[in-house]
Order: structure tokens, then sequence, then C-alpha cells
């Protein structure tokens, strides 16, 4: 963020003579500073919705070993009850297929889970000659599409490989619809086991929002593994696993008929309140909530020290200023997640002086209930919103 804070301060350092000029380099340092924000919160959402994948030789997890399984391949600290729950309710698709085999390099995908903001794939890679020891590992030449011709993801940096398929499928190619679409999204990797010639390993991408695909296609062509994190700094491959995959994996009805719960305002406790919510989305295992704050009445046009206000508040601005806690009608009380936890939580600033909310809590399908209070505290002043379904 240094980038970005340095560029706000020279704006505040620049000499002004047009109120109009002034207005006009504040704007274009906050719009430089909400798409950061905006990517920042995409790579550190760890939106944690895997639930338990078939296991490997037993078949079938049960309900009563799903724990204990969960808790042998992911840090329990970091998977939530909603994990638990999904897998419970069998929201979880085992990929029975054989490995695909080139260049003397066998690949398949294990297990998969997709709803509307994660898509969690399991590769299974078995070589004839050793693989180096592993501390990243990715496939960096990755693009995913559906029935529909979507592409559900392909990095941002391989603008080439998206042009490539825009012309194979007779699509426009535009770089600004690539970036709108679920193409520039975060991912991880994480490694689950491993053997001198096999390596298993979890790609975790997120998105803002996922088509309702029936069937995924994976093509790609390079695994890399990088083997220390001196590597990693140096952006240096310590094994290449070179091939031509491409792999079709149908989806159960679950993943593509899933349905959300939408909330809407019921009351709030002052009438008066500058929060106006923009969407309360319900999914299996998390609540997203969307809230713009506004800064000033409406029609009013701050002045130019107004504004220079305004910008050294936001630079000043620290997170425990909003906080927020949702409430059912139990009266369980829901934080917003945490940074290791699933979920992503931001804020986008706003010329006017608006601040846009971004929250997540950790609310199973279970724990809905028909109200649910908002409580916010913003600066000190306390609003509790009601929402309704």
């Amino acid at each position: 963020m240094n980038n970005i804070d340095n560029l706000i301060e020279n704006v505040i350092q620049k000499p002004i003579y047009e109120p109009q000029e002034f207005e006009q380099a504040i704007l274009t340092a906050f719009e430089t500073k909400k798409h950061t924000i905006i990517h920042s919160n995409i790579i550190i959402k760890f939106i944690s919705l895997i639930s338990a994948f078939i296991a490997i030789t037993a078949g079938v997890v049960f309900a009563k070993d799903i724990t204990k399984w969960i808790n042998n391949i992911f840090n329990p600290e970091t998977t939530s009850q909603g994990i638990i729950q999904m897998a419970e309710d069998g929201y979880i698709q085992n990929i029975d297929m054989n490995f695909i085999e080139d260049n003397g390099i066998s690949i398949k995908i294990d297990s998969i889970l997709m709803d509307d903001y994660n898509l969690y794939i399991v590769f299974e890679v078995k070589t004839k000659e050793n693989i180096e020891p592993i501390f990243n590992i990715e496939i960096s030449d990755l693009i995913i599409s559906d029935e529909n011709n979507n592409i559900i993801y392909c990095s941002y940096d391989r603008v080439d490989l998206y042009e490539d398929f825009c012309k194979k499928h007779n699509i426009e190619f535009s770089n600004k619809n690539m970036h709108n679409n679920y193409t520039n999204e975060g991912y991880q990797t994480e490694v689950i086991e491993r053997t001198d010639n096999s390596v298993k390993f979890l790609y975790k991408l997120y998105s803002t929002g996922y088509p309702k695909s029936k069937k995924l296609i994976f093509d790609f062509k390079n695994i890399n593994i990088i083997s220390n994190v001196e590597n990693i700094t140096n952006n240096r491959v310590s094994q290449n696993l070179k091939g031509k995959w491409n792999i079709e994996v149908d989806l159960p009805e679950v993943f593509y008929n899933r349905k959300n719960l939408i909330y809407s305002v019921k009351d709030k406790s002052d009438k008066k309140s500058n929060v106006i919510l923009k969407e309360a989305t319900g999914t299996y295992t998390e609540m997203h909530i969307e809230l713009t704050i506004k800064k000033f009445r409406k029609g009013y046009k701050p002045t130019e020290e107004g504004l220079d206000n305004l910008l050294k508040e936001i630079l000043e601005n620290t997170e425990n200023d909003i906080i927020a806690t949702l409430e059912n009608q139990n009266g369980k009380i829901f934080e917003i997640v945490t940074l290791n936890k699933e979920g992503g939580n931001g804020r986008t600033y706003h010329s006017n002086g608006d601040v846009t909310c971004y929250f997540t809590f950790p609310i199973t399908r279970d724990e809905y209930t028909n109200i649910l209070k908002l409580n916010l505290t913003i600066r000190d002043k306390k609003t509790t919103i009601n929402l309704s379904k």
C-alpha cells in the first residue's frame, strides 16, 4: 500500500490552483486506492468452504469421521463449522476418473467443490522421475472454463491465454472483460501429501461471483515446483513438469442449482442513520454484507479544505473505527471473520467521502433465522439494522 499512500501524499503536496483541479486530483488518488484495496481483499480472502473431500482409499467419509478427517488435512484453527456441516450434508464431489498421462507425467482431479465465491480442486500428480522438495506448487498456465465458455479462471498475467481462448471460441477479446469477469481472482495452493514421485495438492480459487456451471474444463501444460522461500522471492522455478492436459469434470446438481438467501432492511434503530445497505446475501456457510456509510448529506459538495481534511482522516483511519457483528433470533452473535479464516472484509473509499464496507460473517445454513440483527459501531456511534428474509 506504500505506493498508494505516497500517491495520496503527493496529491496533498501538489500545488492546487483551482478547486476543481484539487477535487479531480483527490478523485484520482481515491480511485487508485480503491482498486488496490479490492485487489488486496481478493488476495487475502481465505474463504475456507472446503468440506471433507472423498478419502483417497476409504471411498466415503462418514459423518462421524469427518472432523477427524478434516483435522488430518487442514488446520482446525482455519476450518469453520460450516465446512463440517457441508460435508455432513453431502456438499462434495469425488471425481471418479483415470490418470491422464503425457510426457511421462500422469494427472487427475480427485475432488472438487464449487459455490458462488469459491472453487477448490484437489489435483494428484504422478511422475516417473523424482519430484524435488516442494515449498510451493502452481499451475502457471491454468485456464478453467465451463460449458458456456465462461472463463472461470485465467491468471491476469497470462492475457495471451485469455486472447487465444477468445479467438478459439469466437468471443470478443477485451482486457476489461477479463478483469471484470472471473479471470482475475485470487488463488492459493496447498500441498496435502507427497512421495518421491507423486504429489497431491489443493488449489483454492475465489471470485466475486462464479456462474452456476454444470461442467468445468481444465487446460494446462506446466506445473511449476518451487523448492524454497528464496526461489519464491526470486520468482525462480525449481522444477517444471511439462505436458499437455485437458480434463473435463461434470458437476453435481447441488453445485449448479445452489440458492442463496437474500435479506433486506426491515428497520433501523436510528432512522437518520447514514448507513445504506447495498447487499446482504447468505450462502451455505457465511453471510456477505456490503454497505455504504455516507460522509456528507445528499447534494453537499465539500470545499477544498473539506476534501483535504477528508483525505487526512482516511490516511489516519484505523480498522477499529467501524465494528460490525451479526446476531440471529436465537441470540447467537457472529463476529466478522479473521484474516486467517474463511471470508473477506475490506473497504472502498470514494472521493465524495463515502466508505463502502464489505463484511463476511461465519454463519452456517442452520443458523439463519427470519430476522438478523446487524450491529454497527461507527466511531463510537451505535446503530442496529434489522435484516429480514
